[in-house]
């Protein structure tokens, strides 16, 4: 229990405050350090190395690398392999266009050639009547036998 007191009389304990999570609360850009010197806008490499130290050192490690290539045995190439032919794929048979009388399950009962659709619309109205079932027309692709005419 916290008692506060005006005067001569000290409280007995005395909590800190407890520490706010900040970044719960501020956006990302106030959570990252201020920089040293804000005059300063850019420093040189810690190192002390000028650009052009840098890319003579670089250079340097080119050269020794392309004389290590000079010096080492030239390794024989190998022979690529002989590209295979691919196999043609093969020759798709000619498909013809015809309409299909179909049960409600999707199942073909009759075909028609595509130019007898009415007749094709007869046949399922038939056997709408005789079966009193579903039936309906749909398009459907189909070889072309090479015996048929």
């Amino acid at each position: 229990m916290r008692r506060f007191c005006i005067g001569w009389d000290a409280p007995e304990r005395i909590d800190p405050p407890r520490p706010v999570s900040v970044s719960a609360f501020a956006p990302p850009h106030l959570l990252r350090a201020p920089p040293k010197d804000p005059t300063i806008m850019a420093r040189r490499p810690a190192r002390g190395r000028s650009l052009r130290d840098l890319r003579a050192e670089v250079e340097a490690v080119e050269a020794r690398d392309r004389e290590a290539a000079a010096r080492a045995p030239a390794t024989p190439k190998r022979p690529k392999p002989e590209e295979t032919s691919r196999r043609k794929p093969l020759a798709q048979p000619r498909m013809r266009v015809v309409w299909a009388v179909c049960d409600i399950g999707g199942r073909p009962v009759a075909t028609f050639p595509y130019a007898q659709k009415a007749d094709a619309e007869a046949h399922a109205a038939q056997l709408k009547v005789k079966k009193k079932a579903e039936f309906f027309l749909r398009s459907i692709k189909e070889p072309i036998d090479p015996t048929d005419d």
